[in-house]
């Protein structure tokens, strides 16, 4: 895997998302081709969130739709949404990649949230 591949598709991913709403950047990032073979998805989404730290991108959406650019090909692969309150009562929103059920790489509880949305 080439990390230049991978900082360009973070930063295309930011642009994406400050130009358009969320479900045409959904749609343009499953046309993304996805030219890694063999990578594991835990392994990936490390090197993801590396690549957007060192970037200034702190963003649990930005990371979520990179990991699922890349393995939105694998049929167990799902992109989701939920929705919370924290103890406080404030809105909180998270975005993550599950494949088969599982999260990846998430510290999160996610048992608290309430899923909106899920998309293979």
């Amino acid at each position: 895997m080439n990390y230049i591949d991978l900082i360009y598709r973070c930063i295309k991913i930011k642009k994406m998302l400050k130009i358009n709403d969320f479900y045409g950047v959904l749609s343009d990032v499953r046309a993304l081709k996805s030219n890694l073979v063999n990578v594991c998805p835990l392994k990936l989404s490390l090197m993801i969130r590396r690549v957007n730290k060192i970037l200034g991108i702190k963003s649990c959406l930005n990371n979520s739709l990179c990991l699922f650019s890349y393995i939105k090909d694998d049929s167990s692969s799902e992109y989701v949404i939920g929705v919370k309150k924290d103890n406080d009562g404030n809105f909180e929103s998270h975005a993550w990649v599950e494949i088969d059920g599982n999260p990846i790489n998430e510290k999160n509880n996610l048992t608290k949230f309430i899923e909106i949305y899920r998309r293979k």
